[in-house]
């Protein structure tokens, strides 16, 4: 998280996104450094900055508090803010409504569904006006020949025989073919991409059309069975998924903070302090349990009324709320189907569409004609209308210049915030289990317990900087997810064993929760297990 969380507060401190390759430079505290080099500080910066509250603040969990109660007021704030200037009922109906659609499924087809060459009702799929077929795919690595000129040859109707066979030509390679799409043989523009699919432009839009979405429940009952599923996007949607299973295992150790705000039996049990001006907290290395009679049961059946209640009434909205707001920036400044290259340009492609809804109707027309320009043309023409592009954003003035830096800002302070959670939550784990089975640990005073989690809160933090010193960003959160993933699913299940066989009867969860632990831990397990085989190369 803070390394991936630097990106996005380099783009919003110097308008751009990093280029960590190349030999750019900016200036940071007056001294000239390259792009690269100003990352790996930030990203020093923010992983020291997000343990800085588990050091201070008395009790960790209020700390904590503090911190997220910040993210989530600037954040929220700043989107329900957005949601009210650029109002647009058919979004939210759109975002709501995704809520209690099951089934829908991602596929590959043409737009005209009834065949008769016309833009029918209900056959845009994404809104541009045009009725789009399925756009011809390849890989760039399948059709570059292990030659030495470095040609590229294409088979786009996938028989075998050879399409054309095109010429490298520096950063030029690749621009137009000659194809008969189902008009005749006409020029068309290659739109090429080192990662993900290649596509030939046949509109000229910039964007691969043939994507679609399909409900495998609807296609059924209309006789046509189930529909040809995209699993090269499943794989992709999988690997954005992924990143899910480090919230959901920061939520697994919801009984360590019940614990700590003295909930039920935590009174008897204590809390874990901060190093630096804690309180005088201890831990005890065994909990607490009650009898189980009739005159316990009622006030436990209280406890954990309260403990459902602040799940439903606060937590369960907030998570919708939470999925609602980010989407209204994709569906209201992204257009349906669209891809973007590089880990940020999509952020800051809804940074820009953000800016744009409040600027003038003159640059707003200004803005439409540089894009269509840009992808309807090659060469010197393209590269010249990137860079009027390039310099209209630059001179944004007011609300729009403001709107887009509080995006991206809030792109950083989603990641930023999350690493102090995700820190405590491994270190709290690993410090309980500590706590508990260590015969040597038991012999020490409760209030040690102060001293053992900030020795472990260094060796992460260690730990951490080598980490952040050695790998790219990229890696490190491809390899974090898919762990966390993993263990989030096992988590899952490892909960639903311990209260069926160590609770007793009394206590147990209704089956109903028990059915959803199990479900839980096989969903994320089977997306840890998608998204592996995708980082893998196998799917």
């Amino acid at each position: 998280l803070a390394a991936t969380a630097s990106a996005p507060l380099f783009t919003a401190i110097y308008g751009h996104i990093p280029d960590p390759e190349s030999t750019k430079t900016a200036s940071l505290l007056g001294m000239q450094l390259a792009e690269g080099t100003i990352l790996q500080i930030f990203v020093y910066l923010i992983f020291i900055g997000a343990l800085v509250p588990l050091v201070f603040g008395g009790k960790i969990l209020n700390a904590l508090k503090y911190v997220m109660a910040f993210k989530i007021f600037t954040v929220m704030g700043f989107l329900v803010v957005l949601a009210i200037l650029t109002w647009n009922p058919g979004t939210w109906t759109e975002i709501f409504s995704g809520f209690v659609k099951f089934g829908n499924v991602p596929i590959e087809r043409s737009e005209d569904l009834n065949g008769n060459g016309v833009l029918d009702e209900g056959e845009d799929w994404d809104s541009d006006g045009n009725l789009d077929i399925e756009e011809p795919t390849y890989l760039l690595a399948d059709a570059r020949q292990a030659l030495k000129d470095g040609n590229y040859k294409l088979d786009l109707d996938g028989d075998g025989t050879v399409d054309q066979v095109i010429a490298e030509d520096g950063e030029t390679a690749l621009q137009k073919i000659t194809l008969d799409l189902g008009d005749g043989p006409q020029e068309y523009l290659l739109n090429t991409r080192e990662e993900g699919k290649s596509f030939v432009d046949a509109d000229k839009d910039g964007t691969r059309d043939g994507d679609n979405v399909d409900n495998i429940f609807s296609s059924i009952f209309r006789g046509d069975g189930v529909p040809s599923v995209d699993w090269t996007l499943i794989a992709f949607l999988s690997a954005l998924v992924a990143i899910s299973g480090s919230g959901g295992l920061s939520n697994t150790p919801i009984s360590n903070y019940t614990r700590d705000e003295g909930w039920g039996m935590g009174h008897h049990v204590g809390a874990i302090p901060s190093a630096v001006g804690g309180l005088d907290l201890q831990l005890s290395h065994v909990g607490c349990v009650f009898e189980v009679s009739e005159a316990s049961l009622p006030r436990w059946k209280r406890w954990y009324k309260h403990v459902v209640r602040d799940q439903v009434v606060v937590w369960l909205p907030a998570c919708f709320l939470g999925l609602a707001l980010p989407s209204m920036l994709s569906v209201a400044f992204l257009d349906r189907g669209f891809e973007a290259d590089g880990q940020w340009n999509a952020a800051v492609m809804t940074a820009d569409g953000v800016a744009e809804s409040f600027v003038s109707d003159a640059e707003k027309l200004q803005y439409d004609e540089l894009k269509t320009t840009i992808q309807s043309t090659r060469g010197d023409e393209q590269a010249t209308a990137i860079a009027q592009l390039e310099e209209l954003k630059s001179n944004r003035t007011g609300s729009a210049s403001l709107f887009w830096f509080m995006t991206v800002f809030c792109g950083f302070l989603v990641l930023a915030p999350s690493m102090s959670t995700s820190a405590d939550g491994i270190i709290r784990r690993w410090v309980d289990v500590f706590w508990t089975s260590s015969a040597k640990l038991r012999q020490k005073d409760p209030k040690a317990i102060k001293g053992v989690y900030f020795k472990v809160l260094l060796a992460y933090a260690a730990f951490g900087l080598v980490a952040l010193s050695l790998g790219r960003p990229v890696t490190l959160l491809l390899i974090a997810t898919t762990i966390y993933n993993f263990a989030l699913g096992f988590s899952c299940l490892h909960v639903w064993k311990v209260n069926v066989t160590m609770l007793p009867k009394a206590l147990r969860p209704h089956l109903l929760i028990q059915l959803g632990l199990i479900l839980s831990g096989l969903f994320f397990l089977f997306i840890a297990v998608v998204s592996s085989l995708s980082k893998l190369g196998y799917i």
